[in-house]
């Protein structure tokens, strides 16, 4: 029951960061809110049933992640840098898949199942997009 309750708490902050977020990109200039919402359902957002956030990070590197962090939190966040976890991490040399060790401890076999179950995925994705678009 309890770990049922903090994934439900878990999930409600991980929605309320990602609508917080795009919440004040349109007005300080960075995108519009139609940009946001397209980017989201059409890129990142389809994706997070098949790869977390973490994972996602963890497949690409924690170090192209913290560079990222490094150039748009600025931009996009209160915070000028990358979250000091983040930072020890790839200190550490803990870069995710690449190295076996993220925010996701990683074998080879873990890491080929993300990226196989990520590349079905994304296929499906491609295949269903050559479809016309009727809704608006």
């Amino acid at each position: 029951m309890y770990d049922r309750i903090l994934q439900g708490l878990s999930a409600t902050a991980c929605s309320m960061r990602s609508n917080a977020k795009p919440s004040r990109w349109s007005p300080s200039g960075v995108c519009d809110a139609r940009t946001v919402d397209e980017v989201v359902k059409r890129g990142f957002g389809s994706r997070l049933s098949v790869l977390g956030p973490l994972e996602q990070s963890d497949l690409v590197g924690l170090d192209l992640t913290r560079s990222i962090h490094s150039t748009l939190m600025p931009a996009i966040d209160a915070t000028d840098r990358p979250h000091p976890y983040l930072e020890a991490l790839v200190a550490d040399g803990h870069l995710g898949m690449s190295t076996g060790k993220g925010f996701h401890d990683w074998t080879p076999e873990s890491a080929k199942k993300v990226r196989d179950r990520l590349n079905r995925f994304l296929a499906r994705q491609a295949h269903q997009s050559k479809a016309p678009d009727t809704e608006d």
